[in-house]
């Protein structure tokens, strides 16, 4: 199978969160012939130190109900060589396998990917939330609260909402790596 698209991305907004700017980004893929928008994907980059500039505030996140048990908890462990193998993925920064470049950022391991938590977390809530149904999953957005090391086993929550699962992914003291997240369903189709 082949195909070609046209890949643009741009910076939606730019707010202020006081300790730091969050940089709101939208890349979209269209058919380089009808123009057709393909797949679009947005993200958002928190920046330390260059908030405080007067800019809006921006949205707050969706707030999980947690007065209630969740409806889905899944522990789930990563291997102690879950980053190298990740790199395999392309993204070689050395935050993720060196540990004296780790040192110089301040941490004391390697991390694990971000992104690789996040798929680690939409495998969870595809198999658990959606029966496997990949077109069960409109769209999925979390923010990232902390790194998680490898080796470390993830405990996913997450709670049915509508036409929503509200989530939340935990490291292994319980604190949220991935927080106010929301797996959006699409609404005419059933797992």
């Amino acid at each position: 199978m082949a195909g070609k698209l046209l890949v643009s991305n741009t910076v939606t907004a730019i707010y202020d969160k006081g300790s730091g700017a969050l940089v709101c980004t939208e890349a979209r893929a269209v058919d380089p012939e009808t123009r057709e928008i393909v797949v679009s994907s947005t993200s958002a980059a928190f920046i330390v130190g260059e908030g405080g500039f007067g800019g809006e505030r921006g949205p707050s996140a969706t707030t999980i109900n947690q007065d209630r048990e969740p409806d889905i908890e899944i522990r789930v462990p990563t291997r102690p060589d879950q980053a190298l193998l990740y790199r395999l993925s392309g993204d070689r920064n050395p935050l993720h396998s060196d540990p004296s470049f780790a040192a110089r950022a301040g941490l004391a391991h390697p991390i694990l990917h971000g992104l690789c938590t996040y798929g680690i977390t939409g495998r969870v809530l595809l198999n658990a939330g959606c029966g496997g149904d990949t077109n069960r999953i409109r769209a999925m957005s979390a923010r990232f609260t902390r790194p998680v090391v490898p080796g470390e086993t993830l405990m996913v929550k997450a709670w049915r909402d509508g036409e929503r699962i509200l989530f939340r992914t935990l490291g292994p003291e319980g604190e949220p790596v991935l927080d106010y997240g929301v797996l959006t369903l699409n609404p005419n189709k059933q797992s």
